[in-house]
């Protein structure tokens, strides 16, 4: 059988988490309309007769100015060091230019993805498939709709197509699997959706415990903001905010966890945590 580690880069909010999720016929990776929600090294597995696929999503690759930045573009890093396949992901809603991809030009590309292609004009369109093929002249070029999933098919065929053989890494797929981080990153997209602007980029979550009964299943979890000002926006008038942030993390918790859930959520003040090596790694990363 075929199979390999395929490892999809690009810059933040270009859709590299609808696409793994696309490509993996599941959500995987949480996606939300703000640049930089990816913050791990996201592992999928995709299983099929003839081949294994370990899909990793990537944070989008930025100019970091906090430890927490340096912490996402140094997993990018890892992501294509340990990759068989490299898929770029582009929009085509933002710049192709030499300058503008510089971090990628001198990365061993297979793939170049044009995602969002819908949202620009035919004459637009075309001179960005100029450009990559310029930039990227052995790369295979796939134009996409990530979001209504136009072209996935092809994009799945062009990355079999790439791999050699090898071993089934993942006997059982459910082995990539992280409860832990799952929930964290659960509990975090609702946040992500609740709250505006920079605030949501300056939050982490914590997971204290998970206990699973046999039909429910009690999760003590605390949102770390990086300054005091940030605990009243996330708590909200009255607690509203954090309220609707537990209430509906709560329902991805059941459909997860196929049971109930009792969500212990508290919000907490760890000052500069995103400069914070140690704190950053208290927290993953």
């Amino acid at each position: 059988m075929k199979s390999g580690f395929v490892s999809l880069i690009g810059k933040p909010n270009v859709g590299k988490s609808t696409i793994m999720n696309l490509l993996s016929n599941r959500k995987v990776s949480i996606v939300t309309p703000k640049a930089q929600t990816t913050r791990n090294n996201i592992i999928s597995v995709v299983d099929a007769p003839n081949y294994q696929i370990v899909f990793t999503d990537t944070p989008g690759y930025h100019n970091a100015k906090n430890a927490l930045g340096k912490s996402m573009n140094k997993k990018v890093g890892e992501a294509i060091n340990g990759a068989d396949v490299l898929i770029l992901v582009l929009s085509a809603k933002e710049e192709i230019s030499e300058e503008y991809l510089a971090p990628f030009l001198r990365k061993p590309v297979d793939i170049v993805v044009l995602n969002k292609i819908d949202l620009v004009r035919l004459p637009d369109a075309n001179l960005a498939k100029s450009q990559i093929k310029s930039l990227f002249p052995k790369a295979t070029l796939i134009e996409m709709c990530a979001t209504d999933g136009f072209n996935t098919d092809a994009l799945l065929k062009a990355t079999v197509k790439l791999l050699k053989d090898g071993p089934k890494y993942y006997p059982d797929a459910r082995e990539a699997t992280d409860e832990v981080f799952d929930t964290k990153e659960m509990i975090r997209e609702q946040i992500l959706y609740a709250l505006k602007d920079e605030v949501p980029h300056h939050i982490a979550v914590y997971i204290k415990n998970i206990k699973k009964q046999k039909e429910r299943a009690l999760i003590e979890a605390e949102i770390i903001v990086n300054k005091d000002s940030q605990k009243g926006i996330v708590i909200g008038h009255g607690g509203k905010t954090l309220k609707l942030i537990g209430t509906k993390a709560r329902k991805e918790l059941e459909k997860y966890f196929k049971r109930s859930i009792y969500l212990d959520l508290h919000v907490k003040v760890k000052k500069d945590w995103i400069d914070s090596p140690r704190q950053l790694k208290e927290l993953g990363y």
